[in-house]
Protein backbone atom coordinates (compact mmCIF):
# COMPACT_ATOMS: atom_id res chain seq x y z
CA UNK A 1 0.00 0.00 0.00
CA UNK A 2 2.85 2.24 0.48
CA UNK A 3 4.58 1.36 -2.97
CA UNK A 4 0.79 2.73 -4.83
CA UNK A 5 0.66 5.98 -2.49
CA UNK A 6 4.43 6.98 -3.10
CA UNK A 7 3.90 9.36 -5.96
CA UNK A 8 1.03 11.00 -3.84
CA UNK A 9 3.58 12.74 -1.82
CA UNK A 10 6.85 12.60 -0.04
CA UNK A 11 5.13 11.43 3.20
CA UNK A 12 4.35 8.08 1.38
CA UNK A 13 6.91 7.75 -0.07
CA UNK A 14 9.68 7.88 3.04
CA UNK A 15 6.94 5.55 4.54
CA UNK A 16 7.32 3.01 2.48
CA UNK A 17 11.26 3.39 2.99
CA UNK A 18 11.13 3.11 6.24
CA UNK A 19 8.93 0.03 6.37
CA UNK A 20 11.07 -1.24 3.39
CA UNK A 21 14.24 -1.03 6.03
CA UNK A 22 12.52 -2.22 9.31
CA UNK A 23 11.91 -5.07 6.90
CA UNK A 24 15.19 -5.69 5.91
CA UNK A 25 16.61 -4.96 9.11
CA UNK A 26 13.82 -8.16 10.84
CA UNK A 27 14.80 -10.81 8.31
CA UNK A 28 18.22 -10.06 9.34
CA UNK A 29 17.32 -10.57 12.96
CA UNK A 30 15.90 -13.60 12.27
CA UNK A 31 18.55 -14.97 9.60
CA UNK A 32 21.10 -14.41 12.49
CA UNK A 33 19.07 -16.19 14.93
CA UNK A 34 17.92 -18.91 13.12
CA UNK A 35 21.68 -19.55 12.22
CA UNK A 36 23.13 -19.26 16.34
CA UNK A 37 20.41 -21.47 17.31
CA UNK A 38 22.05 -24.16 14.46
CA UNK A 39 24.71 -23.96 15.22
CA UNK A 40 24.86 -23.73 18.71
CA UNK A 41 22.78 -27.17 18.55
CA UNK A 42 25.18 -28.39 16.81
CA UNK A 43 28.14 -27.89 18.88
CA UNK A 44 25.98 -29.29 21.60
CA UNK A 45 25.27 -32.30 19.98
CA UNK A 46 28.46 -32.62 17.53
CA UNK A 47 29.27 -36.03 18.95
CA UNK A 48 25.94 -37.70 18.27
CA UNK A 49 25.95 -36.46 15.16
CA UNK A 50 28.68 -37.20 13.04
CA UNK A 51 28.55 -40.88 15.23
CA UNK A 52 28.39 -44.30 13.51
CA UNK A 53 25.22 -45.89 13.90
CA UNK A 54 24.34 -49.31 13.21
CA UNK A 55 21.01 -48.60 11.90
CA UNK A 56 22.86 -46.83 9.30
CA UNK A 57 25.61 -49.32 8.04
CA UNK A 58 23.74 -49.93 4.91
CA UNK A 59 23.54 -46.23 3.70
CA UNK A 60 26.60 -45.47 4.79
CA UNK A 61 28.29 -48.69 2.57
CA UNK A 62 26.25 -47.51 -0.09
CA UNK A 63 27.86 -43.55 0.18
CA UNK A 64 31.63 -45.22 0.62
CA UNK A 65 30.60 -47.23 -2.29
CA UNK A 66 29.67 -44.01 -4.30
CA UNK A 67 32.78 -41.94 -3.06
CA UNK A 68 34.88 -44.94 -4.28
CA UNK A 69 33.49 -45.11 -7.34
CA UNK A 70 33.39 -41.31 -8.12
CA UNK A 71 37.08 -41.47 -7.41
CA UNK A 72 37.73 -43.63 -10.06
CA UNK A 73 35.49 -41.81 -12.02
CA UNK A 74 37.63 -38.93 -12.15
CA UNK A 75 37.44 -36.66 -15.49
CA UNK A 76 40.45 -34.67 -16.77
CA UNK A 77 40.43 -31.86 -19.34
CA UNK A 78 42.78 -33.62 -21.11
CA UNK A 79 40.88 -36.43 -22.22
CA UNK A 80 37.88 -34.47 -23.51
CA UNK A 81 37.45 -34.58 -27.28
CA UNK A 82 38.39 -31.23 -28.92
CA UNK A 83 35.02 -31.13 -30.56
CA UNK A 84 33.53 -31.43 -27.31
CA UNK A 85 35.64 -29.07 -25.41
CA UNK A 86 34.68 -26.45 -28.34
CA UNK A 87 30.68 -26.64 -27.93
CA UNK A 88 31.30 -26.69 -24.32
CA UNK A 89 33.56 -23.47 -24.21
CA UNK A 90 32.20 -21.75 -26.41
CA UNK A 91 28.30 -22.63 -24.98
CA UNK A 92 29.88 -20.97 -21.62
CA UNK A 93 31.53 -18.60 -23.23
CA UNK A 94 28.01 -17.82 -25.33
CA UNK A 95 25.99 -17.37 -22.22
CA UNK A 96 28.15 -15.51 -19.73
CA UNK A 97 28.16 -12.93 -22.79
CA UNK A 98 24.13 -12.92 -23.23
CA UNK A 99 23.69 -12.86 -19.91
CA UNK A 100 25.76 -9.64 -19.20
CA UNK A 101 24.34 -8.13 -21.84
CA UNK A 102 20.44 -9.18 -21.01
CA UNK A 103 22.13 -8.21 -17.14
CA UNK A 104 23.89 -4.56 -18.00
CA UNK A 105 21.44 -3.54 -21.41
CA UNK A 106 18.22 -4.73 -19.84
CA UNK A 107 16.63 -1.63 -21.65
CA UNK A 108 17.25 -3.51 -25.23
CA UNK A 109 15.61 -6.26 -24.35
CA UNK A 110 12.47 -5.46 -21.70
CA UNK A 111 10.35 -2.41 -21.36
CA UNK A 112 8.75 -1.25 -17.94
CA UNK A 113 5.07 -1.64 -16.55
CA UNK A 114 4.51 0.00 -13.42
CA UNK A 115 2.50 -1.82 -10.57
CA UNK A 116 0.35 1.34 -10.91
CA UNK A 117 0.05 1.64 -14.24
CA UNK A 118 -3.43 0.27 -15.90
CA UNK A 119 -3.76 -3.37 -16.42
CA UNK A 120 -5.60 -2.68 -19.88
CA UNK A 121 -2.54 -1.52 -21.68
CA UNK A 122 -0.21 -3.45 -20.73
CA UNK A 123 1.43 -5.01 -24.00
CA UNK A 124 4.06 -7.91 -23.82
CA UNK A 125 5.78 -8.02 -27.17
CA UNK A 126 6.71 -5.35 -29.39
CA UNK A 127 8.83 -2.47 -29.32
CA UNK A 128 7.35 -0.63 -26.82
CA UNK A 129 5.72 -3.96 -24.87
CA UNK A 130 7.67 -5.83 -22.06
CA UNK A 131 9.30 -8.00 -24.51
CA UNK A 132 11.19 -6.38 -26.86
CA UNK A 133 11.86 -8.32 -30.56
CA UNK A 134 15.09 -8.96 -29.61
CA UNK A 135 14.49 -10.70 -26.49
CA UNK A 136 13.18 -14.01 -27.75
CA UNK A 137 16.48 -14.05 -30.25
CA UNK A 138 18.65 -13.45 -27.88
CA UNK A 139 16.47 -16.58 -26.13
CA UNK A 140 16.93 -18.67 -28.79
CA UNK A 141 20.74 -18.16 -28.84
CA UNK A 142 20.63 -18.94 -25.19
CA UNK A 143 18.89 -22.52 -25.69
CA UNK A 144 21.16 -23.01 -28.58
CA UNK A 145 24.63 -22.19 -26.96
CA UNK A 146 23.08 -24.55 -23.82
CA UNK A 147 23.43 -27.30 -26.31
CA UNK A 148 27.39 -27.75 -25.46
CA UNK A 149 26.64 -28.46 -21.95
CA UNK A 150 24.27 -31.02 -23.45
CA UNK A 151 26.93 -32.47 -25.24
CA UNK A 152 30.12 -32.60 -22.96
CA UNK A 153 27.26 -34.21 -20.23
CA UNK A 154 26.30 -36.89 -22.65
CA UNK A 155 29.99 -37.71 -23.76
CA UNK A 156 31.03 -37.60 -20.02
CA UNK A 157 28.19 -40.08 -19.39
CA UNK A 158 28.95 -42.14 -21.99
CA UNK A 159 33.02 -42.33 -20.72
CA UNK A 160 32.51 -42.96 -17.35
CA UNK A 161 30.29 -46.40 -18.24
CA UNK A 162 33.28 -48.57 -18.34
CA UNK A 163 35.68 -47.07 -15.14
CA UNK A 164 32.14 -47.20 -13.32
CA UNK A 165 31.43 -51.05 -14.33
CA UNK A 166 35.22 -51.69 -12.75
CA UNK A 167 35.02 -49.66 -10.22
CA UNK A 168 31.83 -52.00 -9.04
CA UNK A 169 33.85 -54.88 -9.41
CA UNK A 170 36.29 -53.90 -7.47
CA UNK A 171 34.74 -51.99 -4.75
CA UNK A 172 31.67 -55.19 -4.32
CA UNK A 173 33.88 -57.90 -2.45
CA UNK A 174 34.57 -55.53 0.12
CA UNK A 175 31.13 -54.71 1.25
CA UNK A 176 31.12 -57.31 3.92
CA UNK A 177 34.66 -56.59 5.49
CA UNK A 178 33.63 -53.23 5.62
CA UNK A 179 30.17 -53.42 6.78
CA UNK A 180 31.61 -55.81 9.54
CA UNK A 181 34.46 -52.94 10.56
CA UNK A 182 32.21 -50.37 10.27
CA UNK A 183 29.82 -52.07 12.82
CA UNK A 184 32.26 -52.75 15.13
CA UNK A 185 33.25 -48.90 14.94
CA UNK A 186 29.73 -48.05 15.84
CA UNK A 187 29.72 -50.52 18.69
CA UNK A 188 32.37 -49.11 20.22
CA UNK A 189 31.42 -46.04 19.45
CA UNK A 190 27.52 -46.28 21.38
CA UNK A 191 29.95 -48.24 24.65
CA UNK A 192 32.38 -45.62 24.86
CA UNK A 193 31.74 -43.06 27.74
CA UNK A 194 30.86 -39.61 27.01
CA UNK A 195 33.81 -37.16 27.34
CA UNK A 196 32.64 -34.79 30.69
CA UNK A 197 32.06 -30.84 29.47
CA UNK A 198 34.71 -29.17 30.90
CA UNK A 199 33.40 -27.00 33.93
CA UNK A 200 33.00 -23.27 33.53
CA UNK A 201 36.54 -21.06 34.74
CA UNK A 202 35.25 -19.54 38.17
Amino acid sequence: SFYLKREESEVWTRAGNLMFTLTVLTSVVFWAGMAWAIQNEFAKRHRELTAPKEEYIDLDWLDYRQAYIEKRCALSWKIVPTPVKVLFSGGALGLIVIAHLIFWRKRLFFGTFSVTDDIDELKWYGSDGMLKPIAPVALAAACLLFSGWIAFSCWSRNWRRKPAAVALEEILPQERAWKEARLEEARNFRLAPSPTPASPKQ
